[in-house]
């Protein structure tokens, strides 16, 4: 783990409910402190939506998928409504 002077505040209000429920999240993690455990979720999970771009392109790229096979077998439905009349 590397060590750097933390200088920064960012503060932010949660319910108490909110806050017991992170604090059990972070003691389940290994966190030494619900602080530790939020520094680790926004470094991890990203500070900006370029972080969710691989999982966004890899959810759109599977429903094109789908959306093909769904093309494919509504166009085989189609073809056996004819021959079937």
């Amino acid at each position: 783990m590397t060590f750097s002077q933390r200088n920064r505040i960012i503060s932010i209000r949660v319910s108490d409910q909110e806050y017991e429920e992170v604090k059990r999240i972070s003691r389940e993690r290994g966190a030494h402190s619900v602080s530790d455990y939020v520094r680790w979720v926004l470094t991890t999970w990203g500070l900006s939506a370029q972080n969710c771009e691989p999982i966004n392109s890899a959810i759109l790229a599977q429903v094109a998928a789908l959306q093909r096979q769904v093309d494919w077998l509504s166009t085989r439905v189609a073809q056996k409504s004819v021959q079937g009349d």
